[in-house]
């Protein structure tokens, strides 16, 4: 029997950027403000504690015949 287990995120407010890492080579997924965005081809993330975190995004537009995530509203 394969049991998988559940995990969740409860956040105050939404949080800016996540990137979320499975078990799985190609199961990713970077989620700003709330929104998932889709059609990621590679994302490079600088964060410490004393200073923002910064993130390239680079990804196939349109991917997927899905419309790409805009972030304003």
């Amino acid at each position: 029997m394969n049991l998988k287990k559940r995990v969740i995120l409860e956040f105050d407010e939404v949080p800016k950027l996540i990137f979320v890492q499975g078990s799985e080579l190609n199961d990713k997924a970077l989620y700003i403000c709330g929104k998932k965005v889709k059609g990621i081809r590679r994302v490079r993330i600088e964060a410490s504690l004393d200073e923002f975190t910064t993130h390239e995004v680079e990804y196939v537009t349109h991917a997927a015949g899905e419309e790409p995530v805009t972030l304003d509203g």
